[in-house]
């Protein structure tokens, strides 16, 4: 949408979560044959293309994670114009720990599910995995399964403990996040995966794959986990976490107050009107 902008000369920013590759290349792994050819041949030259238009346009980019920030830059000729950051805000105010947590075998994950890099399959391993070593482990996931994911947890035996719980409105996104014990991010890839921000703000520890954007915000065994595909070593640190408490306390304290402060709306009102004066020339 910014390719007009550049042609024109018009003052402007660009606001964007990640560059093309990494935005379509596990996509492309769910086409059929004919659509993949066309997309790898034809559709991708044409977007990487107007990508490095725009990157090496008159506009300023900005991106959403140290990820995505290293990503584009590394996609981008006019080094003077480096691609900044501007963090996606999260309501801290709504999502903020209960009034008491009940330790439990509650895991949790959030997005598209359809999405290939999501990587679903090795959660469902890793539950399953946790069943065979006898914990009364459960996992919720937001968004509607595909038949392809539904067949996946028939498969392992897990239709007992998986529960999809739909599209959730924000009141009851952020019950959600509160009713868990371990928030799990078994991505391929993530720009940002800002539903590790809202889980974290509402005191849950998270455990992520080394996917990209949550490396920006969870120091591992601080406030949570950084773990390689693998299940056994995603299921040691849920154990880790759901059989101390104590453990689970301290992550949850850090987890929610390394992302107060660095994601709140007040930092990103002040680094968007910065941004905004450099761009216009005039406060918001």
């Amino acid at each position: 949408m910014a390719t007009p902008l550049v042609s024109a000369g018009v003052p402007h920013f660009v606001w964007c979560a990640s560059d093309v590759l990494g935005d379509r290349i596990d996509r492309q792994k769910a086409y059929s044959v004919p659509r993949r050819l066309v997309d790898r041949f034809v559709v991708m030259p044409r977007l990487q293309a107007q990508e490095r238009r725009v990157l090496g346009g008159g506009g300023r980019v900005m991106t959403i994670s140290p990820y995505s920030m290293e990503c584009l830059n590394n996609r981008n000729s006019r080094q003077e114009n480096d691609v900044g950051l501007l963090s996606i805000p999260t309501d801290m105010n709504l999502f903020k720990p209960p009034d008491s947590h009940a330790p439990g075998w509650r895991l949790g994950f959030a997005g598209r599910l359809s999405d290939p890099r999501k990587n679903a399959a090795l959660l469902l391993d890793t539950v399953a995995d946790l069943r065979k070593k006898g914990q009364n482990v459960s996992l919720t996931e937001t968004g509607e399964a595909t038949a392809g994911l539904n067949a996946e947890v028939s498969r392992r035996g897990l239709g007992d403990v998986v529960n999809f719980a739909g599209i959730l409105n924000a009141t009851e996104l952020r019950d959600f996040y509160q009713n868990l014990d371990v928030f799990v991010i078994p991505s391929f890839q993530e720009g940002h995966a800002i539903v590790g921000i809202e889980a974290m703000a509402s005191g849950v520890p998270v455990i992520s794959t080394r996917c990209g954007g949550p490396e920006a915000y969870i120091r591992n065994n601080e406030n949570g986990y950084l773990t390689g595909f693998d299940v056994a070593e995603v299921t040691r640190c849920i154990s880790e976490i759901c059989e101390n408490p104590a453990r689970r306390q301290t992550l949850s304290e850090n987890a929610r107050k390394s992302v107060v402060e660095g994601y709140g709306f007040g930092h990103f009102r002040k680094n968007l009107n910065q941004l905004w004066r450099e761009t216009f020339g005039s406060d918001l």
